[in-house]
């Protein structure tokens, strides 16, 4: 919110020497927000040295700025000053054409508020015909005084109240050297007083939880197990605990390997591909339990000819596991299902420059575990002719 108004100086002083005919013309606004207010002077001055006019601008302003937005407090209660400081008007800067002088202060409330309080103005300066300095007509902050505070209710919020801080900006109007005009300026920061909602230390029921982290690494999935125990509300700071952790290889496959053949021609004679049997195998540490199953891949490519029997192997074992944790409190189940997908399994002529080339039978699979792939890979067979 602005409020604007204007006055003119004090009437021009006939017999002043050397320097006469002073005339001021200011307006003056102020502005209230939430942690913040201002004070603002700002006008034109005219000074005549002999026959010649000279004008200057001048302004003076006040800050005040408050370190909180929201208070918190036990009960609502009116804040009243505890501490108040405020400098005198120090000269700032003298540039040859004007003065600058500042204040500064603090103050603190009783609610835990503090205000940090600024003011300054600027006027210029004239030399007469007897080379002595005389200062414009100007204005001047001489003081900012807190005043009280307001307490008002926030609607529909029962724990929030509104505090608005009431200052009086004094200032003066310095029309010549004997006289002057003092006025105030009201300006009022706000803030709010809150009275937190209270905690609840009534301590719940525990309940514990498994995390898994699931890490893949040279065609092995593996994955820590890590469980442990929440008390919601605790009066302890460390109301989550691990009780239980364990790292196991829960899916593993092997990849096909290389290897050079002397055929008579790169057709197949038979290409086959069997699964055995899935194997079992228990074990346990602690309250974790699992059981693990391997299944043999067998991939055979043959080239037989007029009793020349040649052919290559692929055995993949397949690995997955069945995880378990069960204690007094409670109880997991993991299922890690592998599985092999064949990707191509075939000759094909990948235009080897080697001598008697004939082809190459590639054996490209994918490991999944649980329909996630975690591993790849591919066996070629390179065929030369068989002299």
């Amino acid at each position: 919110m602005f409020l604007m108004s204007s006055c003119s100086g004090e009437d021009v002083l006939e017999n002043y020497n050397p320097v006469a005919n002073k005339n001021l013309s200011y307006n003056v606004s102020y502005k209230n927000e939430m942690g913040f207010a201002t004070a603002k002077l700002s006008g034109n001055a005219t000074t005549s040295v002999g026959a010649e006019n000279q004008k200057f601008e001048v302004s003076a302003k006040a800050e005040i700025s408050l370190l909180l937005d929201t208070v918190d407090v036990e009960e609502f209660s009116t804040p009243s000053i505890k501490t108040s400081n405020l400098s005198d008007a120090e000269l700032k800067d003298w540039n040859g054409v004007n003065k600058s002088y500042s204040m500064t202060g603090n103050d603190a409330f009783s609610d835990g508020q503090s205000a940090e309080i600024k003011a300054e103005w600027v006027y210029g300066f004239v030399e007469n015909y007897d080379e002595s300095i005389d200062d414009c007509a100007h204005v001047e902050i001489n003081n900012i005084v807190f005043k009280n505070a307001e307490l008002s209710a926030v609607e529909n919020n029962d724990r929030l109240n509104r505090v608005t801080l009431n200052y009086e900006v004094s200032y003066s109007v310095v029309g010549t050297t004997d006289s002057y005009k003092r006025d105030t300026i009201m300006v009022a920061p706000y803030y709010y007083q809150e009275i937190p909602q209270p905690e609840i230390s009534v301590v719940e029921d525990p309940y514990f939880f498994c995390d898994t982290i699931v890490t893949v690494k040279n065609n092995a999935m593996k994955c820590k197990f890590i469980v442990y125990k929440v008390t919601p509300k605790a009066l302890q700071p460390a109301d989550t605990v691990k009780i239980a952790q364990k790292t196991l290889t829960v899916a593993e496959m092997g990849l096909p390997g290389d290897e050079t053949l002397k055929v008579f021609n790169s057709e197949m004679s038979s290409n086959t591909y069997t699964k055995g049997e899935v194997m079992e195998e228990s074990g346990a540490s602690g309250a974790f339990s699992w059981i693990s199953t391997s299944q043999e891949n067998n991939f055979r490519a043959d080239w037989n000819h007029n009793g020349l029997e040649v052919g290559h192997t692929d055995l993949l074992m397949l690995y997955g596991m069945k995880v378990t944790y069960k204690d007094e409190n409670c109880e997991y189940h993991f299922n890690f299902t592998p599985e092999l997908k064949v990707v191509k399994n075939e000759v094909v002529n990948e235009q080897v420059s080697t001598e008697g080339y004939l082809g190459t039978r590639v054996l490209s699979v994918e490991g999944y575990c649980n329909g996630v792939k975690f591993t790849e890979g591919t066996g070629r067979t390179t065929l030369l002719q068989h002299e």
